[in-house]
Parts: structure tokens; sequence; C-alpha cells
């Protein structure tokens, strides 16, 4: 007789929104089957295969694994879950009356569901540290146990070959099914609406920059460097996305400068001649969980820690690092942590640009003394969209895959971006025939990367086309980030397809519509309609206007 466990996701892909949250879960659904055949022998015909379940547990399991060089093996569990499906009491699992007319055995399966509920903060799954001896980095597995208790094979004759070497094979048996890998992915979830035709998905977020000169050592009445009252009087503001698509093209960087504090002749002899631009990622690794991620996020305990609680697919290295065949390159135990930066920059490009006709003045020469006018910079910055093992060379150099991520925390590995701006400034001499002084002026700024599910320009209008929606469209909240909770996609897909726009956007989030604790949204925006007494018309409403916004434009506050 064979038995043979199989487990069968709903989707081998599950979708997570937004930040990571604690209040969130999603649902990763699928069944589990177990199916028994009777063994069948040249010289004689099977007529039935009977087990009896005693159990049937699933376990799902999330585990990050970090192998570098310079910190060896590491692991930490994000999550365990066990699932038991078989029902309370022993089940008879039996083929009886499945033989079909040909002698010949014919498999009986039977299928046992189950719904498990994925919290919404566990981070996504991805590769990164060495993959020498294959791949690491965040993984999420199922595993399904069965336990099976008397089972055997009916036979017409007393005797017979089978019944023979049933007699002999053991009379419990525990099956193990195949490890099934589901992946977890991310998605930052754009707000309703946007701006289609400059193709923007996201708000902006604007930085005051407290700027500081690449020579911080000033010499008094140096002539090659800007006095330091007129630089102090430098104001600068830095607009770059709030979140930026991993897929997308370049990066919309705006800088813009003034000297309102100075004079406007002062100002005309101020210019901003040339820039340079560093768009960079920074990948830290860790030998142990962050204290700042266990304070925020429940990971499991020590007592279901990997050091007490081995995982059940640990990665190959584990065991040679365990048996002394490969070392870290540690040297102290303090050492338990390391950073790596590499640019995202193109490799053709510099980074370096030189503005024309001997750059950008401060104040134009037909400005006013009452005009507070921003000297403009607006840079769409290229990145290089590398994926893992396509960059060999570094790879090989630095022992470690180089990929573009999205920003992240986790527990022992943590993305950050940062554009890094150089700006050279000049201010003209009033001496006739002396050098302008120079002075480059150097700031960075956060950036956040993130996958984007694929969109399409739509409005509120859409929303209302959609049946289900008609009768709640008019209480729909404005663009509010998104912490949904809904179900991965019920159909089966393969991990690297990509999602279609209708799974994700067909309905708005969850979250959008209803409160934490399952109490409805209300938009207070959109007032009631009047009170008409019985047997009146009803008066005309007075037409209904959107909540002013804010915008910033050239420094000044417009509503």
């Amino acid at each position: 007789m064979t038995i043979s466990v199989q487990i069968h996701p709903s989707s081998s892909s599950l979708y997570m929104f937004n930040e990571p949250e604690t209040s969130t879960a999603y649902s990763l659904s699928g069944h589990v089957s177990i199916s028994i055949s009777p063994s069948q022998f040249y010289f004689d015909k099977a007529r039935s295969a009977k087990a009896i379940l005693r159990s049937l547990t699933l376990t799902f399991e999330g585990y990050q694994e970090l192998v570098t060089h310079e910190t060896g093996y590491t692991a930490t569990r994000l999550c365990s879950f066990t699932r038991e499906l078989a029902p309370v009491e022993a089940m008879l699992l039996s083929t009886d009356g499945r033989e079909d007319r040909d002698h010949n055995g014919k498999t009986a399966v039977w299928n046992f569901v189950f719904d498990i509920p994925v919290p919404g903060w566990l981070p996504a799954t991805s590769t990164f540290g060495s993959d020498l001896h294959g791949a690491a980095g965040t993984r999420y597995s199922l595993f399904a146990e069965a336990r099976f208790a008397s089972f055997g094979e009916g036979h017409a004759r007393g005797w017979s070959l089978a019944a023979l070497c049933n007699s002999i094979s053991p009379r419990d048996r525990v099956v193990h099914a195949k490890r099934c890998d589901v992946e977890i992915t991310r998605f930052m979830q754009p707000e309703v609406e946007f701006d289609a035709d400059a193709g923007k998905l996201f708000g902006d977020m604007t930085y005051a920059i407290d700027s500081q000169s690449d020579r911080p050592t000033r010499t008094n009445g140096d002539p090659t460097r800007i006095p330091e009252d007129v630089l102090k009087k430098i104001e600068v503001l830095a607009t770059v996305p709030e979140t930026v698509a991993t897929d997308a093209d370049d990066l919309k960087l705006a800088v813009r400068l003034r000297a309102a504090g100075l004079p406007l002749e002062q100002q005309r002899r101020l210019r901003l001649t040339d820039f340079e631009i560093k768009l960079t990622q920074t990948e830290h690794f860790h030998k142990s969980p962050q204290s700042s991620y266990v304070a925020a996020f429940p990971l499991p305990d020590e007592s279901m820690q990997t050091d007490r609680r081995p995982l059940q697919n640990p990665h190959p290295t584990k065991a040679m690092y365990d048996i002394g065949l490969i070392t870290a390159a540690v040297s102290s135990p303090d050492a338990s942590a390391f950073s790596s930066t590499f640019s995202l920059l193109p490799k053709r490009h510099s980074g370096r640009h030189k503005l024309p006709k001997g750059g950008v003045s401060f104040a134009h020469e037909s400005a006013s003394e009452s005009e507070v006018a921003w000297c403009k910079l607006e840079v769409a910055v290229p990145f290089s969209h590398v994926q893992v093992n396509e960059d060999m060379d570094w790879e090989r150099k630095y022992g470690r895959v180089k990929a573009l991520r999205p920003t992240e925390e986790t527990p022992l590995f943590c993305v950050h971006h940062e554009i890094e701006v150089d700006l050279t400034c000049v201010y003209d001499s009033d001496v006739e025939g002396q050098k302008p002084a120079t002075e480059r002026l150097v700031f960075s700024v956060p950036v956040t990367f993130a996958r984007v599910p694929p969109q399409r320009a739509f409005s509120a209008k859409d929303f209302l086309a959609i049946p289900a929606l008609s009768s709640i469209s008019s209480s729909l909240p404005s663009p509010i980030p998104s912490r949904s909770a809904s179900p991965a996609p019920s159909t089966a897909s393969s991990s690297s397809s990509s999602p279609s726009y209708n799974e994700f956007n067909s309905l708005p989030a969850y979250s959008q519509l209803y409160h934490p604790n399952g109490d409805r949204k209300i938009n207070y925006s959109i007032p009631l309609p009047l009170y008409t007494p019985k047997g009146c018309d009803p008066p005309e409403a007075p037409p209904y206007e959107p909540s002013a916004t804010h915008n910033f434009v050239d420094g000044k506050l417009s509503l």
C-alpha cells in the first residue's frame, strides 16, 4: 500500500499591502490531500487498502537566514503556526468499493481544507547575503505530517505475496509531505486618485536643508570662499517622491535655492553652476535580531528560536558551520553587524552635471526688491534595476548578492536608500578682475523605494460604475493609506507571474472603509442631505466643494 501526502495552497504567492502592521492579517488557504493506493504485485491483484488516520498537522513557518563571510551563519524564526486538520477521533481511510473492473489498483484521495491567518507584519520574501551554497534570506514554507496506525490491505485469499510483505512492514507510519514554499510580496498601494498625466502615484516630501560646505575649516578673508554671512542666508529646499516604484524609470528630484535675506544686488552675484547627484542603497546585516524590531513586532520567544528548536528546512551551510568546515571572519564577538553601500546610478552615468551659460543666478536682472524668487533645479535621476546574479563581478568580489530592493526593516537585514546632492555655488566678486568665490554645498535626503502593483489611470467615477459599490460610493473617504487585510488571490498562480490590475484595485481596501474595530468610516467632508418636511419640495443643495488642499508653490503657500 502506498500513502502520499501533498500540500495544495490556493496560491503560491501572498500579497500584502503598505507598511507592516501588527493589527492586520492575511488568509492563506488551500487543502492537503492524502492519497492511498493498494500495492500491486505481478502474481497478485490488489483488493483494498485501509489506513487509520490519527493526525494530520499543517505548519506554516517563516524564518530568516543570513550567510555571509563576515557573520557566518545565523538564523531567526519569524513565525510558526501549526493546525490540526484531521478529526478529533481516528478516521478510517479505505479504498473499499474503489477498485476498477480490470483489477488494477486505483488511488483514493481525501482532501482536508485549511485556512491559516498570516500576520500582516511579516517581511517580504527576499534573497540576501551569500548564495554560494544556495539562496539564503527570508523564506516561508508549509509542512504537513500525517500519522497512521493499523493500516493494511485486504485480500480474497488467506495467503498472498502482498500479505507477506504487509506482515513484515511497520504497523505505524508517519508520512511527510513535500515542502511547499510560499512567497510573500509587499506592495505600497497608491492613492485612489493620482495625476495620470504626470504619472504620479504618490505625493511629494519636501525637506528644509541645513546644507554643509564640503570644506568645514574656514580662514577669515579667504577670497576663494563665499563669505560666511552670505552662505548662512542661502535657503535650500529638496523635494522627492514619498515613494519611488522599484520598476519606475527614474526618480524626480527638485531643488530650490534662494537668499532672501540678502540685498538684491548680492543675490544676483550668487549663481548655481553645476551639481552632482549620488543615489545609493545601504544594506545592514545583523547577527541577531535588532532590539528595535523585537520591540515593534511579536517575534517568537527564545523557546521557539532556532537554537532550541531547529528549522525544518535549514540552509545547507548550517551543518558546515556547525562542524567547523566553514568559519566566519568576525574577529570579535562585538562585531555583530556590518553595512554595505553601492551606487544605484547606471554604470555609464557619472551623476555630474554642468549648467550651461555660466549657471543660474539666484535673482534675475528684472527682479524687484519685493519679489522673493527661487532658483529651481529639477532632475530626473535614473537608477539601475539590477537583479540577483546580474552583476557577477560585484557579487564575486564582495561575496554577496546585489539587487535593487525595496526600503525595509527586518530582524537580520535592513535596506535604506539615500540621495546625495552636491551643489557648486559661486559668488561673483565686486572687485573687477578678481575670481569669483566658490563653495560646494552637500546634503542628503532619504528615499523610500517600494514595489507598486500595476496601475491604470482612474478616478472616483470608476467606483460608481461598479454595482457592488454604487450604494457606498458617497461615503468613500479621501485617499487613505491602506492597511488591507484582504485574503490572497483564490486562484492558483505562478510566483513569477505579475498580478493583474483587477486583482488589486477593483475594490477599495478594507481599511479605507472601516476602522480597525470594525466601525464604518464616515467622510465628514461630504454634507448630509438637507431636512425636508413632508409635502414640500426638497431645497436645492449647495454645490459640494472638497476641502481645500495646501501646496507649496515657489516657496509660497497656496490654497
